[in-house]
């Protein structure tokens, strides 16, 4: 469950705010190979969904140089997908995984959010009993949205340093923090683009 809060920025100018409850959501993973002896144990296969639960701007097109859309929530039902993999050697943990975002539908202000693609390489290793640290590189790329049948220029693809923290609470509950670095960022056109991204989360094993 996302908490917003952003300030667009136009030639130096701040036009728009907003602040408040983005889109939830709801992901199951599943480990088919659980036996510690398989040779897939490290296989891990997702799926959720994200709901509209963020609100919906009336006109979600801003900008003068290109239409972008900057709201809190998309209005639309989106399909989570997933594969990843990790392998412990030695003390060091590798991690492989790749995921997609469609959506279900578009809003009833007509708006359809883009598909959305991520592939992540990582490793990493424990610094004692509860807490341990990853490094690695995040590739994701997104194509354009669509807004009342026509097709927004807003795709883009970055590849970016991620480095991360987790507090492994108990056996059910982990805290883990993130800070994500842009080496490299590519857009079709003129929009949004966001910096270094600091992530904070809260998860719970069942």
């Amino acid at each position: 469950m996302p908490f917003v809060d952003a300030v667009r920025e136009e030639n130096g100018l701040s036009d728009t705010r907003l602040n408040g409850v983005g889109d939830a959501t709801v992901n199951l993973l599943w480990r088919p190979f659980y036996e510690p002896e398989h040779q897939l144990n490290g296989l891990i296969l997702e799926a959720g969904i994200t709901f509209p639960t963020g609100d919906e701007e009336d006109q979600p097109l801003v900008g003068l140089g290109n239409p972008e859309v900057f709201q809190e929530g998309t209005g639309a039902y989106q399909l989570n997908l997933g594969i990843g993999y990790s392998k412990l050697v030695g003390e060091w943990n590798y991690k492989f995984n790749a995921s997609m975002t469609t959506a279900l539908n578009e809003s009833d202000q007509g708006y359809e959010p883009a598909d959305f693609y991520f592939a992540n390489v990582s490793v990493g290793r424990a610094l004692n009993d509860v807490l341990s640290f990853d490094v690695g590189l995040l590739y994701s790329h997104g194509d354009d949205d669509r807004f009342q049948g026509a097709r927004l220029i807003t795709g883009y693809e970055q590849l970016a340093l991620k480095t991360g923290l987790v507090w492994q609470i108990d056996d059910a509950y982990s805290v883990s923090t993130s800070v994500e670095l842009p080496l490299y960022t590519n857009v079709n056109e003129t929009q949004i683009g966001a910096g270094t991204l600091f992530r904070f989360g809260v998860s719970r094993s069942f």
